[in-house]
């Protein structure tokens, strides 16, 4: 589907919807340099695939290498250099107002628990109905994974209660 602004494509590997829980990933080809779409109220876990990037948030820059995830707002100010040349960008956003999510890469060799999801890097997750998944497949649900990975840990805002005296 096409990037809010125009400028590139994305796979959408969990889609937003009503019902998402407040995240959605995506995977994103970067073919050219230029700017980010805004995204208000949410908060951003940007990490580069294939090659190292170079991205400009609100001002500021950084040498992003491949495989580290780098959070920044949803509204901010971002371009990005491809300096190394075309690179894909795994996205996984989370509205601030329902969740928060940490996104670590690890070398892995273990089961898939609830409230995780992650996005296979290198190496393959095999899923209890025996389908095999391979690089940048989304696994959320019961999976013995072997290789590299990109874990995402997902929680929920809860609303703080008040007191009335």
């Amino acid at each position: 589907m096409p990037w809010r602004n125009g400028q590139g494509t994305t796979r959408e590997l969990r889609p937003r919807s009503e019902h998402d829980g407040g995240w959605w990933v995506s995977v994103a080809d970067l073919t050219q340099p230029g700017p980010f779409s805004s995204f208000p109220g949410v908060e951003r876990v940007f990490t580069p695939v294939g090659a190292d990037v170079e991205l400009t948030v609100d001002g500021t820059t950084h040498q992003l290498p491949a495989g580290r995830p780098f959070r920044f707002d949803g509204e901010a100010d971002v371009s990005a250099a491809l300096p190394w040349g075309p690179a894909r960008a795994i996205n996984v956003f989370a509205e601030r107002s329902v969740c928060r999510v940490d996104v670590r890469r690890r070398q892995t060799q273990q089961l898939v628990r609830p409230g995780t999801a992650l996005v296979v890097l290198e190496g393959t997750a095999h899923l209890a109905d025996g389908r095999d998944l391979g690089p940048l497949d989304l696994v959320e649900g019961p999976a013995h994974v072997l290789g590299t990975a990109l874990v995402i840990n997902v929680a929920p805002i809860r609303p703080s209660s008040t007191t009335h005296p």
